[in-house]
Parts: C-alpha cells; structure tokens; sequence
C-alpha cells in the first residue's frame, strides 16, 4: 500500500490555519464558527490534512453516524487545482484504508444546487446520489445525500 508521508492528523491548529478554495469557503467558515462542528471532526471522527510544499490542500476526514456508516467532510485549499489527481487519490486512499475497519458506508451531503460538489463526489470519489434531504442546510436549503460503499 501507498504511504503519504505529507498527510498528517488533523488538529485545531492545522483546522485553524487551512484557507479554503473559495468554493469552499462557506462551508468552512460555517466549521469554524460552530466550536462543536470542528471539534466533533477533529476530536470525535478521523480527520486528516493533506499538505504540500508547506500549504495545506485539503482536510478531509469524517465521524460515525450509525453502526457502520461515516458522514464525510471534504473541504478544498485554495491550490488543490494544483494538486488534485494527488488529492482525489490520497482522499479515497485514507477513507478506504484508515478510516475504522467497521465504517464500511460513507455519505456525503452537497447542496442541491451546487453541481460541481456533486460532480466531484460522484465522479472523483465513486458516490452515488441516494436521496434528497429536504431543509438539511444550515439556512434550511436542500441537500442532495450521496453514499459511498467502502473499498
């Protein structure tokens, strides 16, 4: 197996100092300001970051919801365009083989309207659209809930 040596467990600190894509921004924005969301991933799920040439690209990670099933975080740095064949192959590489060996189920959650979220899960990281969550938002905007079955 492949080993990553610039993928390092992900701690307030590296939370802290990421800059996200602008893409992305809101959704960590929305991290940051809710103490119990950033400390529910980094503290209670299995959360990594990926960091290259001293920049972190990408943190990523998730936290058991059900007996098997873990729901993913995946948010972007604002240089992962020039890393992403690297990032897409180092982010399922860590969900599928270090994640808890009972997680065997991975959901996501995109925004309804936010096509290339959804075209980055479904194409890069192999989730299928399962349903729609209705309200989930933060601002009770319509989530599209995607899963993953574990390698």
């Amino acid at each position: 197996m492949k080993k990553y040596s610039n993928v390092v467990a992900l701690t307030p600190e590296i939370f802290e100092a990421f800059i996200p894509d602008i893409e992305h921004f809101k959704y960590y924005n929305a991290a940051k300001n809710n103490q119990q969301f950033s400390d529910y991933y980094i503290n209670s799920g299995f959360s990594w970051a990926l960091i290259e040439d001293g920049e972190i690209i990408s943190i990523f990670g998730g936290v058991q919801v059900s007996h098997n099933t873990a729901e993913v975080c995946l948010l972007l740095g604002k240089s992962y365009r020039k890393h992403i064949i690297k990032c897409i192959k180092v982010i399922k590489y860590y969900l599928d083989n270090h994640s808890p060996e009972h997680i065997t189920r991975f959901e996501s959650n995109c925004e309804l309207d936010n096509s290339k979220a959804i075209n980055l899960d479904t194409k890069c990281f192999g989730f299928k659209i399962v349903g729609i969550r209705t309200g989930f938002g933060l601002n009770g905007e319509d989530f599209v809930l995607l899963e993953r079955i574990k390698n």
